[in-house]
């Protein structure tokens, strides 16, 4: 057992948090969309969302090694399908969702697991080409970082992912172009 608190962090709990984040996100998603005039509050808003999916995906790769390949399936298949819609509301084709940031997190996270089990060269190649693309997603660099530094500490300790995870999202949403 990790930590006494581990009963916090079950599924269901996690289950309320992804609502809140998918609110966030759509409260986001609404005014940028649909309510120009209101989209700096309600970007303001969304910027939560990016840290508590991060926090998720890092806490149940903690709480559930082995996820990685599952996760990264869906992840891939719905950054495809969402990447159209993300350039249709002003990003450019070659910018990458925050699904593909998700996405490259957990590649970020694979790699670091295989680096730790021995398999150096492999693990440092997948880290250089995974983390090449970091400049042009959705929240960059501290964006991909998240969910493997999130993912580390909650194996640490899963309060420790917790706490991680409010720094990397000021990191991740100051990366963002102004005015955030």
């Amino acid at each position: 057992m990790r930590t006494t608190n581990h009963h916090l962090l079950r599924h269901e709990n996690l289950e309320v948090v992804k609502w809140i984040a998918i609110v966030a996100m759509t409260i986001d998603h609404y005014g940028k969309v649909f309510d120009p005039p209101y989209y700096l509050t309600t970007h303001i808003t969304g910027r939560i969302a990016f840290s508590l999916f991060a926090w998720i995906i890092g806490t149940r790769l903690a709480l559930s090694p082995g996820l990685e390949m599952r996760y990264l399936r869906r992840l891939q298949s719905w950054a495809v399908v969402s990447q159209p819609v993300y350039v249709l509301v002003g990003h450019d084709w070659w910018e990458g969702n925050i699904l593909i940031t998700l996405a490259l997190g957990i590649g970020v996270h694979i790699a670091f697991q295989t680096i730790r089990t021995g398999s150096h060269i492999r693990g440092y190649a997948a880290l250089i080409v995974l983390m090449l693309p970091s400049p042009i997603v959705d929240f960059e660099l501290f964006g991909v970082l998240s969910v493997p530094l999130i993912a580390g500490a909650c194996a640490w300790r899963l309060r420790a992912g917790a706490i991680v995870a409010g720094p990397l999202g000021v990191l991740a949403n100051a990366s963002l172009s102004p005015p955030f």
